[in-house]
């Protein structure tokens, strides 16, 4: 998952010549969503997004304040060419971008966590031609990027016999379980070296 985070002092969304949405002071967020991406990757992305400090605090020092601190607003509008490849010829590829069922599942479950979090929040409308209007205070932007990992397997869980897994952090999701329920899966905690 990829969210384009840019700090605006308004922003609004429009769809048919008409504005759907809007805000003041805030954060506007391009999200994409790839094959991979989960309610987790949204969930962890959203709390770092309404958590991240990117605004002055009184004393104008930069990178003191939070929107959540400063209790601001969050605009959040999908965009599938996030995941674009334009590495080859001149037309860029999409094969990255989850298809549009799944990504708006996991686009609405990231705009709940937010909300989740305290941050109020509006948005564009899925699959729909917008046209978004912003002014970038700063400017500001950042492109955060969070994917489950593959760990090797010369790691230390090797000597359980574990392979095939993903991990999230500290999180292990793994795929098949020693003397469980083959359709159960289990969670394990472990130190990364």
């Amino acid at each position: 998952m990829r969210v384009l985070i840019q700090r605006v002092s308004k922003a609004s969304v429009e769809v048919d010549g008409e504005i759907i949405s809007k805000i003041n002071r805030g954060l506007l967020l391009f999200v994409g969503i790839t094959h991979e991406d989960d309610f987790g990757i949204a969930d962890h992305l959203a709390r770092k997004c309404a958590q991240l400090r990117i605004f002055e605090d009184e004393q104008q020092r930069q990178h003191q304040c939070s929107a959540l601190d400063l209790n601001l607003d969050a605009l959040v509008v999908s965009q599938f060419t996030l995941y674009s490849n334009t590495s080859k010829g001149r037309r860029p590829g999409f094969d990255q971008s989850a298809p549009p069922e799944k990504a708006e599942a996991i686009y609405q479950a990231f705009i709940e966590s937010l909300e989740n979090t305290g941050l109020r929040c509006t948005s564009g409308k899925f699959r729909a031609e917008m046209k978004v209007n912003l002014i970038n205070d700063g400017p500001v932007t950042y492109l955060l990027d969070k994917e489950k990992k593959k760990i090797k397997s010369s790691n230390k869980l090797t000597h359980l016999g574990l392979n095939g897994f993903q991990h999230d952090e500290d999180l292990l999701f793994i795929d098949h379980q020693i003397g469980h329920h083959p359709d159960q899966v289990g969670f394990y905690h472990f130190d990364q070296d």
